[in-house]
């Protein structure tokens, strides 16, 4: 099985995917023929919907679309036009079988407690996978279903839980 892994953060940056590959190595068993994990590095939340041809190139070098389960990961910048993305992502993911992980209001509230300067975020997630700070995490504000406005909230517990299997 290939999970595809879709982020906010850039390519260089990747904060978004450390934290979120830490969570899924400290969480879960995998199987002696892991999965494949391929990420999808957006650049940006408005980005989501160009990222189909790169999620197609990932499909057919794996196989089957059977074989594929994609996953969109994004903040949700609650207020301005954040809610109208919210939406509008909703939607798209919705309309093409995606699998949903939102963070409440950004991933670094629900992994450190606290918002991080654009500047720092690629040192902070990589001072969090060092540190092993993923032992730390209070999984009660990730198993959420729906959208909630609390910050350092989120559904990502609730939507790896239902794909792969617990420790």
């Amino acid at each position: 099985m290939q999970y595809i892994i879709c982020v906010e953060s850039n390519s260089q940056c990747q904060s978004d995917y450390i934290y979120i590959k830490s969570l899924i190595r400290f969480r879960y068993k995998l199987p002696k023929m892991a999965p494949k994990f391929s990420p999808v590095f957006l650049g940006g939340k408005n980005n989501y919907d160009r990222c189909l041809s790169r999620i197609s190139t990932l499909i057919k070098k794996y196989g089957s679309p059977k074989d594929s389960i994609v996953i969109m990961c994004f903040d949700t910048d609650l207020g301005g036009d954040g809610e109208k993305y919210n939406k509008s992502i909703s939607q798209f993911c919705l309309s093409k079988g995606y699998q949903l992980v939102w963070f409440n209001r950004v991933v670094e509230e629900v992994f450190l407690g606290k918002k991080i300067s654009n500047k720092d975020k690629k040192r902070e997630a990589e001072k969090f996978l060092r540190e092993s700070k993923i032992e730390t995490i209070n999984w009660d504000t990730c198993l959420h279903d729906g959208l909630t406005k609390k910050p350092g909230t989120s559904n990502v517990i609730s939507v790896f839980d239902g794909l792969l299997p617990k420790k």
